[in-house]
């Protein structure tokens, strides 16, 4: 796996994740780069719902590159 295709696969997973539904990211550039962007300053955040985020961040992003 390169560089470019992590980039790929971040620029993806932000309209995948808006179709899921069930978790809200945006993209930034970070120095110029593509990164993505989770706001996690709620009061309501748990360790469990930063899980939650990252879990279903991993699920999509492992659909996307097997349909590749």
């Amino acid at each position: 796996t390169t560089e470019s295709d992590i980039i790929d696969l971040n620029e993806r997973l932000i309209p995948a994740l808006e179709a899921d539904g069930r978790v809200f990211i945006t993209g930034t550039r970070l120095k110029g780069t593509f990164a993505l962007r989770a706001c996690l300053i709620n009061h309501r955040k748990t360790e469990a719902t930063t899980d939650y985020l990252l879990a279903v961040i991993r699920e999509v992003g492992q659909k996307i590159r097997k349909s590749s």
